[in-house]
This record gives structure tokens, C-alpha cells and sequence, in this order.
């Protein structure tokens, strides 16, 4: 066997086993997984890394989907700074598994709640690389949702393709119309807002920021920041200061400052809303 057939043989085992630790991944980063199944895999991994001390390309791929595994969902820093072949994989990987599925224990309405808020931030920041993996993450998730929930789906993919949120019909479903007025509502910046709709915005916002605290996504966390700071600019010119000054107060609470001076203020409502962030 010459030289360059032995080559080709060994990247095909290569290729072999990282399509084998790829699936693995995928499987167990699945919300029904136990958590010690996922560290197991992270630790041989780990493991298999050590012994391929000479591919630092390879190495680098691993070393991400085992971080991602032990809870840190890789960014596009990280993706991006790997070679290309393990960069499409790991964008590959990331739409398959949308962003908070990687959390133990969540049900299909949490997920459709996070993907909503991910949305709205890509859109808000409008980044097209972001809104391409959004849509792929939709279309997977479509499929796991039910019916009443396809006209959510479909909103948010248009959202993604551009779409203006008034130009979009209504959604009537429970608790679907409540993700879809608060996406509105946060793309739009309508802080006069009635009582049913301020309740559904504080629920929102709250559902949110807890996601954004638990995801360990940087980026997602950015984004919400800046969503939130549009938002209580808003507010303020609306004259709704307390308003603002829960925002404020979430937005204190995301950068990991102490927001107790503006919930000492909060009347019941807001006071309740906050103390929720604590609790969900």
C-alpha cells in the first residue's frame, strides 16, 4: 500500500469516527437525555482529543462539542475559528439542535418560547447568518409541534425572510398568541400598552431574560440586552417609568448587577412579574 492510499485510508477513518462522535453528540444533546449520559460522552471526548495530539484541527472540534456538552453552546466566535470541514459540521450540528434544546428538561412550548425571543433578537440585530440557522432550526422544530402551533412557526419564518410583524395574520391560538403579541410588541416597541397586553409583555419579558440567564449564550444574552435597552428608551418616552424601570432592572439582572434599589420601588404588579424571574 503506497504512502498516499495509507493517507486516504486513515482520513476515512477519521472522517468515520467523527461522523460517529457527531450523531452521539446530537443524541445526547436531545432535552430527554439524561445529563450524566451527555457528561459521559464529554469525558471520552476528552479522551479521544488527548490522543490526537497531533490534529489541532480535530482537536479544536472536539474540544467545542464537549463544552457543549458539559452546558456551553458553541457561538459563532467558535465556529468560526475552525477549519472549514469542522466549521460546516458544527453549523450542521446547531440546526439540529435549536438553541435551548440543549437544555435538560424542556417542553415543546419552552423551546417555541426561546426560539421566539432568538428570533426576535436575530431580527432586531439583523444578522443574515444568524437568521439562516434560525429558519433551519424552525423548520426541524415545526415538525415536533402541533398543529395549533404551525401559524407561529410560519410568522417567524416570515419574520426571518424579512417580513414587516403588522403585514403577518393574527395568531388566536393559547399560548401561541401570547408569544407572537410579545414578539410584536418587542420588534415594534409599543410600550402603551393596556392592561392585558402590559401583563402579556411582562411575561414575556420575564420568560426571556430567565432563558437568556440558563442558555450560557453570550450572544443571545447581547441581543436580548440590546432589545430591552430599545425598549425602555421607549418606555420613558411614553411616560410608562415604571416600565422602564423594570426593564432596567432586567437588564441589571442579565449583566449581573444588583438591581434591589429599582425592585424596592415596583408596585404589585411589576413586583410579582420580578419575583416570577426567580421562581420559573
Amino acid at each position: 500500500m503506497g504512502a498516499s492510499e495509507q493517507d486516504r485510508d486513515e482520513a476515512a477513518a477519521v472522517a468515520a469516527i467523527l461522523n460517529q462522535v457527531c450523531n452521539a453528540a446530537i443524541a445526547a444533546l436531545q432535552p430527554e437525555t439524561d445529563p450524566a449520559q451527555r457528561a459521559a460522552l464529554a469525558a471520552e471526548l476528552g479522551d479521544l482529543r488527548a490522543a490526537l495530539e497531533g490534529a489541532p484541527a480535530v482537536q479544536n472540534f472536539l474540544h467545542a462539542i464537549g463544552d457543549w456538552l458539559r452546558g456551553t453552546r458553541p457561538q459563532a466566535a467558535t465556529v468560526r475559528a475552525l477549519d472549514p470541514p469542522f466549521r460546516r459540521a458544527l453549523q450542521t450540528m446547531l440546526e439540529q439542535v435549536p438553541v435551548g434544546a440543549d437544555l435538560p428538561s424542556i417542553s415543546l412550548d419552552e423551546l417555541l418560547a426561546q426560539t421566539t425571543a432568538a428570533v426576535v433578537a436575530a431580527v432586531r440585530q439583523a444578522a443574515p447568518e444568524t437568521h439562516r440557522t434560525l429558519a433551519v432550526q424552525l423548520l426541524n422544530l415545526s415538525q415536533r409541534l402541533p398543529g395549533e402551533a404551525q401559524p407561529l412557526v410560519e410568522n417567524l419564518r416570515a419574520l426571518l425572510g424579512g417580513a414587516s410583524p403588522e403585514r403577518l395574520p393574527p395568531i388566536t391560538e393559547e399560548p401561541y398568541r401570547q408569544l407572537w403579541q410579545s414578539a410584536r410588541l418587542l420588534l415594534a416597541g409599543e410600550p402603551d400598552l393596556g392592561e392585558t397586553a402590559r401583563n402579556a409583555l411582562l411575561d414575556r419579558l420575564v420568560h426571556n431574560t430567565f432563558f437568556a440567564l440558563h442558555a450560557n449564550s453570550p450572544e443571545l444574552t447581547q441581543a436580548l440586552t440590546a432589545a430591552l435597552t430599545d425598549l425602555q428608551r421607549q418606555a420613558l418616552s411614553a411616560g410608562q417609568s415604571e416600565l422602564a424601570d423594570f426593564i432596567r432592572a432586567l437588564r441589571l439582572r442579565l449583566e449581573g448587577r444588583d438591581a434591589s434599589h429599582l425592585v424596592a420601588t415596583f408596585g404589585d404588579v411589576y413586583s410579582a412579574a420580578w419575583q416570577r424571574l426567580g421562581s420559573e
